[in-house]
């Protein structure tokens, strides 16, 4: 298995059109793919434990990139004991498989566990990191590999950036202006050595033992992008194509390697904005333009996969490995026959307790040493930093316990934490967002009636007055503070996404379409852009594209009974009679309340009749 963080897979299936990947063009020919949704929170770090675990980050519990150590003054990366439930390669070791792992993130260190095969090994993410290291010194860190031999091929492995030769990543350049080319070497020299020493070690692994499971992972990309943005602007995917020539040959030799008995899965989370370019900060978080690919024994060729998840790929390798299914899992096997249901739960999953955002202090050993003429130190910036990384950690958490349905949680949860935090402007925002979304709508006027001075600046002002009047039903209000934000081009939500719904709400379908096409190049708020476009669609009677539209949102969001019945009621206006009755039923298992919902499967059942597509019984009020 092969991941590769910032890959795009628009621009993949582009360049394999062009010629220029001929090795992924064989692998797509010859297997299932599909573009890949990920759910929140989106750093890379809760992204990828996501694919590990088959779960969300509200259960595996990665929920940001860092996490606070328990002093509450220092940060570190979530290791091994963050991650709340098995990995994927923990199942196939305790199947007694040979597996061998690389560049994942929470990898280390491993579980002691008397059931998994003795040969396992795992190297960590960033063990080729020699970004802060001398030419001539470039120790590994004590707990960068286990067991013994896993550090000793991973040292053999690694290849330092000052150790690349310029003449080695010209290539890498081509698509960059000469003039600019020597600006560029020292972060080609970096990817270089990045990829270089995962693939060594991986190419080193496989080898002719059978049972075996390698996982590597390409962390390299990301910093490529940043590192090229600014100087060539929206010419950026010209400029990625060699890098993405280069992983192609990569690819090529494990598909040698391999031959035709074994698997290949390449997984990339996600990629470039889906259009424009808007600044370097934030450029590429949010974008959900990542992949999956399968191929190998029992996939089916040339075939598209139905909206992978990030969750989806555990089950689905641990199927095509025969290694039966795993219980309790939020994934489901993408190549077993269709249930016609997105996921595999019908209500909330519990999830781990969201983490905490402050530390206890011992004051009265502060108070001790001070005594004793200790000089007290002054620690309430470092404080102030963990606080507020263990708050985006907590945000993270409510946004996943949304996505999967529990509103209500996520809407206490923002409570609470406002309630801590009233200063905190990106905690008010998200519990209105969640209000509007929990058919909560009148709670929001006092989000801005108590918020402090800056949330009445800049383009705070123009996030809390759009959704104040939003929640209020005032359109015109609204729609003038959303288009602020358009214009400035920047804001804390997706703002063309609300616009839309403005447009939906005083029965503009033309012009709620055009912004909500307009959304999708925007980050965030996946399953409010494609739940409108779907809307949109039924009312200008483009049944087939509303199907689709609701389809992409239930993929992103599958236990929101709202979504099912609405793309029921598509089905229905396509033509499709027993697809919507499947999904009203589904609909009602995750939400028995849902209005107009059994009256809908009633009147079907009885009479025949269709329904209306846009009907009042079957499209839930905009506002919730």
């Amino acid at each position: 298995m092969m991941a590769v963080d910032g890959l795009d897979w628009a621009l993949t299936q582009t360049l394999v059109d062009a010629g220029r990947m001929p090795c992924v063009g064989q692998l797509l020919a010859a297997g299932a793919s599909g573009r890949m949704t990920v759910t929140p929170p989106t750093g890379a770090a809760s992204v990828w434990t996501s694919v590990a675990t088959g779960v969300m980050a509200d259960r595996h519990g990665v929920c940001h990139a860092l996490v606070g150590r328990a002093d509450g003054l220092t940060v570190s990366v979530p290791d091994r004991g963050a991650v709340r439930v098995p990995t994927l390669w923990d199942q196939v070791s305790r199947a007694g498989w040979v597996t061998r792992v690389a560049g994942w993130p929470a990898l280390l260190p491993a579980p002691t566990d008397a059931g998994a095969s003795p040969d396992c090994r795992r190297v960590a993410a960033g063990f080729d990191d020699g970004s802060l290291a001398y030419a001539d010194c470039w120790p590994m860190m004590p707990d960068a590999a286990w067991p013994t031999a896993a550090r000793i091929e991973a040292q053999a492995a690694q290849i330092h950036p000052e150790e690349v030769l310029e003449e080695a990543v010209r290539p890498l350049l081509d698509g960059v202006p000469a003039p600019l080319q020597r600006r560029c070497v020292q972060p080609a020299r970096h990817l270089f050595a990045r990829w270089s020493s995962v693939q060594a070690l991986g190419t080193g692994w496989l080898d002719a033992t059978d049972d075996l499971f390698v996982a590597l992972r390409f962390d390299g990309l990301p910093a490529w992008m940043a590192a090229l943005h600014p100087l060539v602007g929206a010419r950026l995917p010209e400029a990625l194509a060699p890098g993405y020539a280069w992983l192609d040959m990569l690819i090529g030799r494990y598909m040698h390697l391999l031959g035709r008995s074994g698997h290949v899965v390449l997984v990339a989370d996600r990629g470039l904005p889906a259009g424009g370019y808007r600044g370097s900060t934030g450029l590429f978080e949010g974008a959900a333009t990542g992949g999956l690919l399968l191929a190998g024994p029992g996939v089916p060729a040339d075939s598209l996969l139905r909206d992978p998840r990030a969750i989806d790929v555990f089950p689905t390798v641990l199927a095509l490995l025969g290694l039966g299914a795993v219980d309790s899992l939020d994934g489901i096997d993408l190549l077993a026959p269709s249930t016609g249901s997105s996921g595999s739960a019908t209500s909330p999953a519990a999830g781990v307790p969201p983490p905490q955002p402050d530390f206890e202090r011992d004051d009265a050993a502060v108070a001790w040493l001070c005594a004793q003429g200790v000089a007290p130190v002054d620690t309430s910036s470092m404080r102030s930093s963990v606080s507020a990384l263990a708050i985006e950690a907590r945000l993270g958490w409510t946004a996943a316990r949304a996505v999967r349905g529990a509103l209500g949680e996520a809407v206490d949860e923002l409570s609470t934490l406002l309630a801590s935090r009233p200063d905190h402007l990106g905690v008010r925002l998200a519990l209105g967002q969640q209000l509007i979304a929990a058919g909560r709508a009148t709670e929001c006027v006092a989000l801005l009636a108590d918020a402090p001075a800056a949330a009445r600046e800049g383009v705070w002002l123009d996030t809390f007055a759009a959704l104040v009047a939003y929640a209020a039903e005032d359109w015109a209000t609204a729609e003038r503070h959303l288009l602020q934000l358009i214009q400035i081009g920047k804001a804390p939500f997706n703002a063309p996404a609300w616009l839309g719904w403005v447009r939906l709400a005083l029965g503009d379908a033309a012009g709620a379409l055009d912004w909500l096409e307009r959304a999708r190049a925007w980050p965030g708020e996946t399953v409010r852009v494609y739940e409108g476009l779907g809307i949109a669609y039924l009312r200008l009677e483009e049944a087939p594209a509303a199907v689709e539209a609701f389809s992409r949102a239930i993929a992103a969001q599958p236990g929101l009974g709202r979504l099912h019945a609405l793309r029921a009621a598509a089905l229905e206006a396509a033509g499709d009679r027993s697809g919507a009755q499947t999904g009203r039923w589904r609909a009602l298992a995750l939400d028995p309340g849902l209005p107009g919902t059994l009256e809908a499967l009633a009147r079907t059942a009885l009479d025949g009749l269709k329904c209306p597509a846009a009907s009042e019984t079957d499209t839930p009020r905009l506002r919730e």
